[in-house]
């Protein structure tokens, strides 16, 4: 069975002239197009410049390129655009006539080659502070701009007239297009961000709007209107007039109550709450998976360099840690099936979130060969990890070896997790229960502890303060190697802190703080030379699949990781069709409301599980025809 939640899946990114046809439900869609939500927790930002957090604007200011939604790459305010040969000049022809305007809806100006160019200005600006600058160092001389070692001048975005934008990039970039749906490559008016300086974004009166939706209402800790722009160039495809969101301090509590009560026409549940509602016959037809293009990776990572307390004993865990059969013992003790049912209503749902790899199933593919089973990936992407047999024969294996270090049994594993979710500290039981009921707790004593979502990552897993637990990454692109970055060292807070040795001999001419890196970090700095070979591949993608590959299997069959599953999205009651909505895996398209309409009822579970198997087949086919 295909995975409910789906990855994009993109072998090169072309643009593709297919007709919009859409995954629509087979029933009345409602005569009034209006589509209302609640919402507890009030915008951060507006300021798209700034901040990923203000990915709503999405609505309100277009982008280049845009994915439909069977994520196939098409144009937006770019009509066309063309790469030079050696992949490293991207020349964008813009679509003539497209306008800002107000929120009170006046047309202020045209959307020009420029606005391009200011906003990454601004985003490259240090004094600015964007917590996106980094996506834009893909650019010419970018991240030497934001260190202050070169003029604007020097950077790669160029208006090379009021409809040719051109960008010079730093290194040919297979997925370069997919960076363009991220928000910091959106436009902004000179003339207006000028005019704005610092207060750009903080309401709707201080943005400008070109795209879909126009936000003609925003009181904090009330109601947020956004109304259809009738001006918008591809205003056809733009079906739902308007959409109000109110206001709600225990909307996720109180979301399920509200949306039976009439007061919102989408309310997100636990998988305890679908349960409940799919035993009772006036609610069962009501509730749905929840669908997400941009899924969250998940897996459980070993710390190699402990700084927790010392009542923990990390120095005879990090001996324990380094020996390869006792990782493999935990690898294949973990039932994650078990683990899984804390978020899925049943095992059949549970296991359509499963993975084995880091990267995901459907994700990318090269010659019509999934990534996940090319080169070493392949055997571990095919096989369950939870064995029990095996836990305990790598168990046997490990009590010699660790007897010989001078490890101390049991072997304390100090897991943190996040206080935010119930099913997190569930997990965190389970796992517990799991691994001492197996191993034996005379061999590891898992100590768990509860941390508040505030500030939680800083405190736990980038302080180095764990031995072994649940992290997670989402793709910044469409490509495979976007989910190597966390155990690189080029990452300010790498996911795996390793410190057993040095893995080559070095010099003492160590420019670059090589040797430093080796005898903390050595095995970090194996996996770096394993993956850079394939950053300079860009004309052979099965080589450079191979070569991200064959990495991510490193850190597999030696244990460094165990592989867990795709976030579990949840479940919804919604009068919106999820397969109408834009689809990627990245940047901001699924907040975008083009192509979707609100129906008459609930979209139920039947009809879910319906339109999932048509969206698949018809993706496949569109996948294929826009190669």
């Amino acid at each position: 069975m295909k995975k409910l939640v789906s990855m994009l899946l993109i072998l090169t990114m072309l643009t593709a002239c297919l007709p919009a046809a859409l995954a629509e439900l087979d029933k009345p869609k409602a005569a009034e197009q209006t589509f209302s939500r609640i919402y507890d927790s009030e915008y951060s930002t507006l300021n798209y410049l700034y901040d990923s957090s203000g990915a709503t604007t999405c609505n309100f200011v277009d982008t280049l390129v845009e994915y439909d939604n069977y994520g196939i790459l098409n144009d937006c305010l770019a009509e066309s655009w063309e790469c030079s040969e050696d992949g490293l000049v991207w020349t964008f022809h813009l679509r003539p006539g497209v306008m800002w305007y107000t929120a009170d809806g006046e047309e202020y100006a045209e959307t020009v080659a420029d606005d391009f160019v200011y906003a990454a200005n601004r985003v490259l600006d240090p004094a600015y502070a964007s917590k996106t600058a980094d996506v834009l160092y893909v650019l010419k001389n970018g991240e030497a701009y934001y260190n202050g070692e070169c003029e604007w001048e020097d950077v790669g975005v160029k208006a090379l007239d009021d409809y040719t934008l051109e960008y010079t990039l730093d290194y040919a970039c297979p997925y370069f297009e997919s960076l363009l749906s991220w928000v910091c490559f959106m436009p902004c008016n000179r003339q207006f961000g000028e005019e704005m300086g610092e207060d750009f974004g903080i309401d709707n009166y201080t943005l400008l709007y070109n795209g879909a939706y126009i936000m003609t209402e925003l009181e904090p800790q009330a109601r947020h209107v956004f109304t259809r722009n009738e001006n918008y160039w591809d205003v056809e495809n733009i079906h739902i007039e308007k959409i109000v969101e109110t206001y709600n301090a225990e909307a996720t509590t109180l979301g399920p109550q509200l949306f039976l009560s009439g007061e919102t026409q989408e309310a997100s549940m636990t998988a305890a709450e679908a349960a409940s509602w799919r035993e009772n016959d006036e609610t069962k037809d009501l509730v749905r998976p929840s669908r997400s293009a941009f899924s969250y990776s998940y897996w459980y990572a070993f710390n190699f360099y402990p700084t927790y307390d010392e009542q923990y004993n990390p120095d005879n865990y990090q001996k324990a840690v380094n020996n390869l059969n006792f990782r493999k013992s935990i690898f294949h003790a973990l039932d994650r099936i078990s683990l899984l049912l804390t978020e899925a209503v049943d095992e059949e749902s549970a296991s359509e979130y499963l993975q084995n790899t880091i990267t995901p199933p459907t994700f990318a593919t090269t010659d019509g060969v999934d990534y996940t089973q090319i080169g070493d990936l392949a055997q571990f992407a095919n096989t369950d990890s939870y064995d029990p047999d095996k836990a305990l024969e790598y168990k046997a294996a490990a009590l010699p070896e660790l007897e010989e270090a001078g490890v101390t049994l049991p072997v304390v594993l100090y897991m943190p997790y996040c206080t935010d979710k119930s099913a997190k500290a569930e997990r965190a039981q389970l796992c517990e229960q799991m691994l001492e009921e197996l191993l034996g707790s005379d061999y590891v004593d898992v100590v768990i502890e509860g941390y508040p979502a505030t500030d939680y990552l800083n405190n736990t897993r980038r302080a180095g303060n764990y031995s072994f637990m649940e992290v997670y990454w989402g793709p910044d692109y469409a490509d495979p190697y976007t989910f190597t970055d966390p155990f690189r060292l080029v990452q300010k807070y790498g996911y795996i802190y390793m410190a057993d040795g040095l893995a080559e001999e070095t010099t003492a001419d160590d420019p670059d703080g090589r040797m430093d890196r080796l005898e903390r970090y050595w095995k970090n700095v194996v996996y770096d030379d394993m993956v850079n070979p394939a950053e300079t591949i860009v004309d052979d993608i099965t080589e450079r699949y191979t070569i991200l590959a064959n990495a991510e299997a490193w850190l597999i069959e030696n244990a460094y990781v165990v592989p867990y599953a795709l976030e579990n999205p949840g479940y919804v009651a919604s009068y919106l069709n999820p397969f109408e909505s834009q689809y990627a895996a990245f940047g901001v398209s699924e907040n975008r409301f083009k192509y979707q309409w609100v129906y008459e009822s609930p979209v139920s579970m039947d009809e879910y599980v319906q339109l999932d198997q048509e969206w698949n087949a018809e993706r496949e086919k569109r996948l294929a025809e826009s190669k």
